[in-house]
């Protein structure tokens, strides 16, 4: 839930985080919202927020990225952090299959490895040649997922945002 920044009376402040929220990302409009979808700010601002609140940055165009507040708080109550968020590239599902395919292929490497390194310890008699090209088969189609599944995986990345605590005061001697 957002409370206000200035002259409000809900939640005491020591159930509350302020955010100060904000975006490198040029010509890209991020906004904060409610959990229910009522926007609160444009990018960058600043706003009081509390645990589980549901509170999300978003922004539309040209295509939607989200990102959601913590639910626990990231440093004390009372505290500040700062908090900036950034569009993603490409498509997340993308980085999924991704994550897929580089599995598969260390999976048909590992086996294609495998079967070839056994044939060999047992001096090419333990299987015929039909298998040791099935292996090769594999331990070629699994490199070649596996640097498909890493091109995708790099180059398909959702919305992030990073959040450094802000220090309330220094403690020591200067």
């Amino acid at each position: 839930m957002i409370a206000c920044v200035t002259g409000c009376a809900s939640a005491p402040p020591s159930a509350r985080v302020r955010y100060a929220l904000a975006s490198p990302d040029v010509g890209e409009a991020w906004h904060l919202h409610a959990k229910d979808g009522t926007l609160v700010c444009e990018l960058p601002c600043e706003a009081e927020v509390g645990e589980n609140s549901g509170d999300y940055l978003v922004v539309h165009e040209p295509k939607v990225w989200r990102v959601n507040l913590p639910n626990a708080l990231p440093t004390d109550p009372g505290g500040s952090v700062r908090m900036e968020a950034r569009v993603g590239k490409g498509s997340p599902a993308l980085a999924t299959l991704g994550y897929a395919l580089g599995i598969v292929g260390a999976g048909a490497a590992a086996a294609g490895l495998g079967a070839g390194v056994y044939d060999f310890v047992h001096g090419f008699r333990a299987v015929d040649d039909n298998v040791l090209a099935a292996a090769g088969v594999l331990l070629g189609v699994g490199a070649i997922l596996g640097v498909v599944g890493v091109y995708l995986t790099d180059h398909n990345q959702g919305a992030s945002a990073h959040i450094v605590v802000t220090p309330t005061s220094f403690g020591g001697s200067f």
